[in-house]
């Protein structure tokens, strides 16, 4: 589980300094900035094209995100790199990063608890003021860092060409998702060139987007894409480089839902507004410029919840051969696999099984049954399926 450690407390202490009126210095902080809050959370969800234009430049808007957003933002990108594996190359050695589309540097606030080595930041982003806010926070939180800011839209190639060099980790959260359908440049190919251009050898790509269909989409897009025209190595949360199962079937997306402790303050402003922030959901995809892992065909990645039905136990999965259901007796499920039956979308787990196709509707899909499965409707090879039996009335 994530943990903030003293980052919430800075958030606060800068909001209140810097950001709340003189006159409310020394009320309580959720009732100061919750109308704010209500209203970004509402644009941000309902109707993103309304926001008004500079919204980040206003000291409401500001001291909302920084209380509310950024404590979850960062979570979540903590979580990202602490489960993809990749923070054991990132520890104990200086890091050059890159944060795009920073707003107040969230991703790079999660990069610096999660590291100890001094750091060296860029980031870019159109809102500067947004950006000098988690400047002054970085800078309390890890005294060894270095910052530079570029004001600049990320598709203007004008922003992009004052770049320097190369990094050992580029960082991106909820840029994609914001990327314009119709244009000249998908953002999948603006990505490549980016990285072709500014990921240092060994170096680390950490993506993460909302936990929406679209948000998703965008990030398989964007892997179909640097699978085929880049030598980089998919570490999260794919378990292996075939085209994703998902790609093609848009009535499913593949995200996350995993828990953590909410800071006091994100807590009182989620009563104040109604909200309940109780898990981080969210989709990504974590790239490395270094060689895949040996294929481990019983080790999945958890991509939906458990399912019940009549005397049956489904949990879909997703791994080196693409998505299979995991199919078992709702009784003895718990004991075959107490791992599955209680992990949280989004684990990696070994499931000790092996494949079967299974009935679905009038057809079949593949499956992943117990190593020694007591009887389920599997559809056999060829013929007929058999006819389910319901199960008798207790």
């Amino acid at each position: 589980m994530p943990d903030l450690a003293g980052l919430p407390d800075l958030l606060e202490a800068h909001v209140r300094a810097h950001l709340t009126p003189p006159r409310a210095r020394h009320q309580p902080l959720a009732q100061v900035h919750a109308e704010a809050l209500a209203l970004l959370s509402g644009l941000f969800t309902q109707a993103r094209v309304a926001l008004p234009a500079g919204y980040m430049t206003q000291p409401r808007f500001r001291a909302a995100y920084l209380l509310y957003f950024v404590p979850t933002g960062a979570a979540t990108v903590l979580h990202v790199l602490q489960r993809s594996g990749v923070l054991a190359g990132l520890r104990g050695r200086p890091l050059r990063v890159l944060d795009l589309g920073s707003g107040p540097l969230t991703a790079t606030l999660a990069l610096a608890l999660a590291t100890d080595g001094p750091l060296d930041v860029t980031a870019v982003d159109a809102a500067r003021q947004s950006m000098e806010d988690g400047q002054a926070i970085l800078q309390q939180l890890r005294a060894d860092s270095k910052v530079r800011l570029i004001d600049g839209n990320l598709r203007d190639g004008k922003t992009l060409h004052k770049l320097a060099g190369q990094y050992d980790v580029i960082l991106a959260s909820h840029v994609l998702n914001e990327w314009p359908n119709q244009t000249n440049r998908p953002a999948e190919q603006w990505l490549e060139r980016l990285l072709a251009d500014h990921l240092a050898p060994g170096g680390v790509v950490v993506l993460v987007e909302p936990a929406t269909r679209q948000g998703s989409h965008k990030l398989i897009d964007v892997r179909e894409h640097l699978v085929a025209a880049s030598p980089l190595t998919i570490v999260s949360p794919c378990m292996g480089t075939m085209p994703c199962p998902l790609a093609e079937n848009t009535r499913d997306w593949c995200h996350a839902e995993q828990p953590w402790e909410r800071p006091r303050l994100v807590t009182l402003l989620d009563e104040a507004i109604g909200h309940r922030r109780a898990t981080l959901k969210f989709s990504h995809l974590v790239l490395a410029d270094r060689p895949p892992e040996p294929e481990n065909r019983q080790l999945f990645r958890v991509i939906g919840g458990p399912m019940t039905a009549g005397e049956t136990f489904r949990r879909y999965l997703c791994g080196v051969d693409g998505r299979r259901v995991a199919v078992a007796e709702r009784h003895d499920a718990q004991r075959v696999w107490p791992e599955l039956v209680n992990a949280w979308r989004g684990d990696a787990l070994t499931v000790p099984g092996a494949a079967a196709e299974m009935r679905r509707g009038k057809g079949s899909e593949p499956g992943w049954v117990p190593q020694k499965p007591r009887p389920v409707a599997v559809a056999p090879e060829r013929g007929r399926p058999p006819v389910a039996r319901k199960p008798p009335r207790r």
